[in-house]
């Protein structure tokens, strides 16, 4: 007799059937498992974002954790193979299990997170997030941070977002250039352009250079993607007077710039 057979005529009972005693009997695959599904993890993009107008290029979106829909989800992820009550018995008791065993915060908490759509998060793949609450007191825990795609990524935050800061991965020590403030131009539909930009420069400790000119950016190529080092190294020369000592200390100086932030707030 086939196993959905007996199972449709009560011929294997409920009790009969052997489900894991505790929490800790349970495969640890098992609860892992569901714990990604309730972080959204392996979920089409499409379930996510129904609709590429929801989530535009150069776009950042703040959202809520449906818990209901969460729930649903692993409704939906217990029912396979059910065809009958027991298993439907059986299955809710190990879902009743795994919740118990799950690392993932209460489904009745608040959890909320972003999707941000950028050339940011092609050309900084290590781009690091804070998250913050409605008085920017308390910093939200991290449940997760993944890339769904080269220039989309998600986070999940325990708790309900208000302020979010992206920053540059804290490396030792790097060169960067100045744009304008205020409004960008070109568009930032065009964020790569780099015509914009030039280096401030700055002033010396002995004051021989009072940081107030700016001196623009000098390319090797028509292309302006490489920056022309030696040429940049001249321009910089020019601030200084004849007199002044200038090495390759006075460029590294000039050029090298600290992390880069930007907060968002969420009205």
């Amino acid at each position: 007799m086939k196993l959905k057979s007996a199972y449709a005529n009560n011929i294997i009972k409920p009790d009969s059937v052997s489900v894991p005693l505790t929490t800790e009997e349970l495969p640890s695959s098992i609860v892992e498992y569901f714990d990604r599904l309730s972080r959204l993890e392996n979920i089409p993009f499409n379930l996510l974002v129904p609709d590429e107008r929801m989530l535009p290029e150069e776009s950042l979106r703040f959202f809520y954790i449906d818990s209901n829909w969460i729930s649903a989800l692993i409704d939906g992820a217990f029912s396979l193979g059910n065809f009958s009550a027991t298993e439907y018995e059986v299955h809710s008791r190990i879902k009743d299990m795994v919740s118990e065993g799950s690392q993932s915060p209460d489904r009745q908490k608040i959890i909320t997170g972003i999707l941000l759509r950028s050339e940011v998060v092609k050309g900084w793949p290590g781009i690091e997030f804070k998250a913050y609450d409605k008085n920017s007191e308390k910093e939200l825990p991290v449940l997760r941070i993944d890339h769904l795609s080269p220039n989309i990524i998600i986070a999940l935050f325990d708790g309900e977002l208000s302020e979010i800061q992206l920053h540059e991965p804290a490396e030792s020590m790097h060169f960067g250039l100045d744009m304008p403030e205020g409004e960008a131009s070109p568009p930032i539909e065009d964020p790569m352009n780099p015509l914009q930009y030039f280096k401030k420069t700055r002033a010396t400790h002995d004051a021989s250079v009072t940081g107030a000119s700016s001196t623009p950016v000098v390319y090797r190529s028509d292309r302006k993607l490489v920056l022309n080092i030696s040429a940049m190294a001249e321009a910089i020369r020019q601030e200084f007077p004849a007199e002044a000592a200038f090495t390759s200390a006075e460029i590294a100086y000039q050029m090298v710039e600290g992390v880069g932030q930007v907060t968002f707030h969420q009205k």
